[in-house]
């Protein structure tokens, strides 16, 4: 999301629709976050930060490639395996998608059609 449109999105919110958005779902650019948590827009009211679950798979699928590549001659063993099988059931839980998604849910849902 640019900067402009996300420090947009949070002036009007509470002006034009009496809401205040405390989730800011990001694809991986931290610089509208970071503009908006900074410009603090409802005054003590944290913005919280939450990532795109597609954007995180992405950059993970990205990393695996790249180790992958390195380590082309080497073997896991059990515990490496176990290990990263371990990392990605905390990132991919149910219950992570389905927080996602309402959060998508309702953002689609308070967004006016333009």
């Amino acid at each position: 999301m640019e900067v402009s449109g996300a420090i947009e999105i949070f002036q009007f919110s509470e002006s034009l629709h009496g809401l205040r958005y405390t989730k800011f779902l990001e694809d991986g650019d931290s610089k509208a976050y970071k503009t908006v948590n900074e410009w603090r827009p409802y005054g003590n009211t944290d913005i919280e930060r939450m990532e795109c679950v597609g954007h995180v798979e992405k950059r993970m699928e990205t990393r695996i490639r790249v180790l992958k590549l390195k380590m082309k001659d080497k073997m896991l063993t059990k515990y490496q395996m176990i290990k990263f099988i371990d990392f990605r059931e905390v990132w991919f839980l149910p219950e992570s998608v389905a927080r996602v998604a309402a959060i998508i849910g309702d953002h689609y849902c308070y967004t006016p059609w333009h």
